[in-house]
């Protein structure tokens, strides 16, 4: 597989990693209102929050490892898209050796 595939799909795994944990957390949200759990609702709201974070800077260790650079940015301000524009060094199209 080459570089470019490597990337991509390493990008798509962490998205789905991220996904899947956001849609367990948000499953039992109902029961913990209908409980009135409402400690346990906000600990749920601030690791869904805290997921995107961890989730971005694991997925940026592989993709650093692929690519061989040090690459530095703002999780809290980046989106995946955004993301994927700052490891391809702000280009709409990545070219990688």
């Amino acid at each position: 597989m080459d570089k470019q595939s490597r990337l991509a799909r390493t990008i798509l795994n962490g998205f789905i990693a991220y996904f899947a944990e956001f849609e367990n957390i948000t499953l039992s949200a109902r029961t913990r209102f209908e409980n009135a759990e409402w400690r346990a609702t906000q600990e749920a709201s601030m690791r869904r929050i805290d997921i995107y974070k961890l989730q971005v800077l694991e997925t940026l260790d592989v993709v650093e490892y692929i690519v061989s650079t040090i690459m530095t940015f703002d999780p809290l301000a980046c989106n995946w898209a955004g993301c994927v524009a700052v490891m391809c060094g702000e280009s709409t199209r990545c070219q990688f050796q």
